[in-house]
């Protein structure tokens, strides 16, 4: 039936962008576990370490990129009633509550981050120093920004109590939001094995 391959197409799409999602917050997740691995230990630091660790914590970070429109539509013309297996039926009246339930866990990361984190950082480290996507530089033909000649202790300002709670709270965050992508991935393949069955019967 043609809901069946639309659907199909739709949600093999969405595995492949929560996939995508997903394996950019383990790089960060990983780069956060890392960060709390040198603060406890006594070894010297290594500036240049510290600040491509903390590169992929703020900007490996990914988030859904998962366009509703298509699925939505189905679901308010009533193309549904076309599916007659109930299994597949139930399946996609769950959609709105999962799909929602990642949302929040994505709010909530971003609110940290970007509202405390990151604002945490300006005194700590250089961020003039992580990287800048090259997309920047190279397809807008901006100039690069050169690198901070500023010199800082990072002995000092991030083995510190209140850094290691700020990047802890933080990797907890993300432990959350992958926990959420593979709630949702799994409710994705789960779908599209439905969905498979109910156009091959």
């Amino acid at each position: 039936m043609a809901v069946g391959f639309v659907l199909f197409v739709i949600i093999v799409n969405y595995i492949k962008n929560v996939n995508d999602a997903s394996s950019n917050f383990m790089v960060a997740y990983e780069s956060s576990a890392n960060l709390l691995k040198i603060i406890r230990a006594d070894d010297i630091i290594n500036g240049s370490e510290i600040e491509q660790l903390l590169d992929d914590i703020i900007n490996k970070t990914k988030s859904l990129d998962i366009i509703t429109g298509s699925i939505d539509e189905i679901f308010n013309t009533g193309s549904l009633h076309l599916i007659k297996n109930p299994l597949l039926k139930k399946q996609l009246s769950n959609w709105s509550f999962k799909y929602t339930d990642t949302e929040d866990d994505i709010v909530i990361y971003k609110d940290y981050l970007f509202d405390l984190f990151i604002p945490s950082l300006t005194k700590k480290v250089k961020l003039r120093n992580t990287s800048i996507p090259s997309f920047f530089e190279n397809n807008l033909g901006l100039q690069i920004i050169s690198k901070s000649n500023f010199k800082l202790d990072y002995d000092k300002t991030i083995r510190t109590v209140e850094f290691e709670n700020q990047l802890y709270n933080n990797a907890l965050n993300y432990m959350y939001t992958i926990n959420s992508y593979k709630v949702f991935q799994n409710y994705l393949k789960d779908t599209l094995k439905l969905i498979e069955s109910n156009i091959q019967g």
